[in-house]
């Protein structure tokens, strides 16, 4: 199932795609399986997002976000939240990136992080500082990622 996350069949980042392809499909499943399975999937899925977060091809980039964001809901929120805090900078990081398909992919782990993880965000002045300001900046995006940023802002202001 991982492997169909990666096969992205946009093949124009910039198009506004809000179909129902194979990949977006297989990262739906694969968030009910971790629903369902907790913990099992996450060593996979980790594993996953490592090969694959720092790919030249932004399909690598956009896939490894897309399986990332499948797992934040796991029962067991204690070993994905310290993942996710390990990798939170360079998450944050990536609404820098050059394809439109990856910052959308972003904000919208962000935003579920948020929902379900806020307290990782907001842990020190500091990184709650750093992770409003680049919320804020993503607001000027294209609609995709401002409409998940706001959801996400949203998110963590209730988490507060």
């Amino acid at each position: 199932m991982l492997g169909k996350i990666r096969k992205v069949e946009i093949q124009d980042d910039c198009e506004e795609d809000d179909e129902w392809g194979v990949q977006k499909s297989a990262g739906c499943c694969l968030q009910k399986l971790s629903m369902l399975l907790g913990s099992l999937v996450i060593p996979k899925v980790v594993q996953f997002v490592q090969a694959n977060i720092s790919c030249e091809e932004w399909q690598g980039r956009y896939a490894a976000l897309i399986a990332l964001g499948a797992i934040t809901e796991v029962p067991d929120k204690r070993s994905i939240g310290e993942i996710l805090a390990g990798s939170l900078q360079l998450l944050l990081n990536m609404f820098l990136d050059k394809s439109i398909k990856v910052r959308e992919a972003i904000s919208w782990v962000i935003s579920k992080v948020c929902e379900h993880h806020g307290d990782l965000l907001t842990q020190t002045p500091e990184g709650t500082s750093f992770v409003i300001q680049t919320l804020v900046n993503a607001l000027k995006d294209k609609p995709k990622v401002s409409k998940n940023t706001c959801g996400a802002i949203e998110k963590l202001a209730e988490s507060l």
